[in-house]
């Protein structure tokens, strides 16, 4: 008799459940003072340099379930090495949390005033402070030149 262990079906995240539970306590969301980019995240509280906001987290996709999605707005490339070489997969924020709110600057003036940078630690992607932020600041990123070209 064989006894095959069934194969759950369950997405696959990019978070561990409690990491940002305080996030709501940081962040909140409104509209964005960004001229048409709709809603922003702002500071609830004082952020200072160097503060680790939290994780960016999402539905972790594939090449190919990458290629297939529609809307690619709220996704993250994630570079991951094994046994030597790269490999790509993506985070899709589209329904993540909070921090899928942060906007990216898009022309000079708004580049002044970038005040969170994301970088990746092992496979995930985290956002950080660059600049003391004060409650009530809005809260943006830098989402590079290849985000504005599609």
């Amino acid at each position: 008799m064989s006894h095959k262990k069934e194969k759950k079906s369950r997405k696959r995240y990019s978070y561990k459940y409690d990491f940002n539970k305080n996030l709501d306590k940081t962040i909140f969301i409104k509209k964005s003072l960004i001229n048409g980019a709709g809603i922003g995240a702002f500071a609830k509280t004082h952020i200072p340099k160097g503060k680790k906001i939290g994780e960016y987290n999402g539905k972790i996709l594939n090449q190919k379930e990458y290629e297939n999605l529609d809307d690619k707005s709220y996704v993250f490339e994630v570079t991951k090495k094994v046994n030597g070489k790269y490999y790509l997969f993506y985070i899709d924020a589209q329904k993540g949390d909070l921090l899928r709110f942060v906007n990216g600057a898009i022309n000079d003036n708004q580049k002044k005033i970038i005040n969170v940078e994301s970088y990746q630690y092992g496979e995930k992607i985290f956002f950080k402070a660059t600049k003391n932020i004060k409650a009530l600041q809005e809260l943006i990123i830098d989402y590079g030149d290849n985000y504005w070209e599609d």
